[in-house]
């Protein structure tokens, strides 16, 4: 029983890091994006997407360390 546990929690590992690697390139590329529309466009309703999407960033960082914590430790 304890190979199987141990290949479970490889493929655990293996999926989380792909769905972290996966989060952080949407989230670096929508950040491009919004500081390309910044510069390029209105400022004044941008500035709040931006800050939207930055605090969503944060809390979902924060839920995901959590999550870590409960899984792996």
């Amino acid at each position: 029983m304890a190979v199987y546990s141990g290949r479970l929690e490889d493929i655990m590992t293996k999926n989380h890091n792909t769905a972290k690697t996966t989060f952080n390139n949407v989230a670096k590329a929508m950040i491009v994006k919004v500081l390309f529309q910044f510069i390029f466009q209105s400022p004044i309703t941008l500035i709040g997407d931006f800050y939207i999407g930055l605090k969503k960033l944060t809390i979902f960082n924060s839920k995901l360390k959590n999550q870590n914590s409960l899984y792996f430790y």
